[in-house]
């Protein structure tokens, strides 16, 4: 049986050192175990109950950790050696062919389709952290709605309460007008009011309105598009 090798022949063979491979893989399951860990950690904290003994949370976090640690560790470990063995092993007597030189052509046009590739590779993630932008902004919008609704909702009632206000005040204030008025009018032939002083008929009827014109021009013009609007409706 011949025999392999996982060291600088392999290296040459494959391109990249098996172990340094491994010990990425290893770093990469280390670090999901510690998000994972901070995420378990994070919901247990928001939990009604659990929330208020954020000791008993962090002492119960870190042996889940330490155990999914241990677990991880013993299992990388028969990856190892099993990769080593199986899959990088490069036999010592292998003899590789000496590379042929690419037709220029052939090389340009692999470089564009690279080029191309790599553009569209580049563009998919930019499109991706956007749409993970506008996800993350969306959920933060839902959860200030749904924290403030009731209070929107309330404000928004108060707020109509007082427009409807406004509105009964104008109309208390045409009302007034149109009595001033509608009594100036009654005074023009001589009833009511201080007539000796006076000239009867219409001449005296534009003397009142003149004397009390300033009473009358407290109509604003909203409250006379409005009586204006009523009208109109009848």
């Amino acid at each position: 049986m011949a025999s392999t090798s996982t060291g600088g022949g392999a290296s040459d063979v494959l391109g990249f050192k098996p172990t340094a491979l491994i010990d990425e893989v290893f770093n990469i399951v280390r670090f999901s175990i510690q998000q994972s860990t901070d995420a378990l950690e994070e919901a247990l904290r928001q939990h009604p109950e659990l929330g208020q003994q954020p000791k008993v949370v962090r002492e119960g976090v870190i042996h889940w950790e330490d155990s999914m640690l241990r677990v991880a560790d013993q299992n990388l470990d028969k990856f190892e050696l099993y990769t080593l063995k199986n899959v990088f092993a490069v036999p010592d007597d292998l003899q590789l062919a000496s590379p042929q030189p690419m037709v220029t052509e052939e090389e340009s046009q692999l470089d564009a389709e690279t080029e191309a590739l790599w553009a569209q590779l580049q563009r998919s993630l930019a499109t991706k952290r956007e749409l993970q932008r506008k996800l993350t902004a969306a959920q933060r919008t839902t959860e200030l709605w749904a924290a403030h609704r009731e209070s929107v909702h309330k404000l928004a009632a108060s707020q109509q309460a007082s427009n409807v206000q406004g509105t009964l005040q104008g109309l208390q204030r045409l009302s007034d007008t149109l009595q001033d008025g509608w009594h100036l009018l009654r005074s023009s032939d001589g009833v009511g009011g201080d007539s000796g002083s006076l000239v009867p008929g219409p001449r005296g009827a534009a003397q009142r309105y003149a004397q009390r014109r300033g009473q009358i021009s407290t109509a604003e013009p909203s409250d006379l598009l409005k009586l204006s609007s009523m009208l109109a409706a009848s």
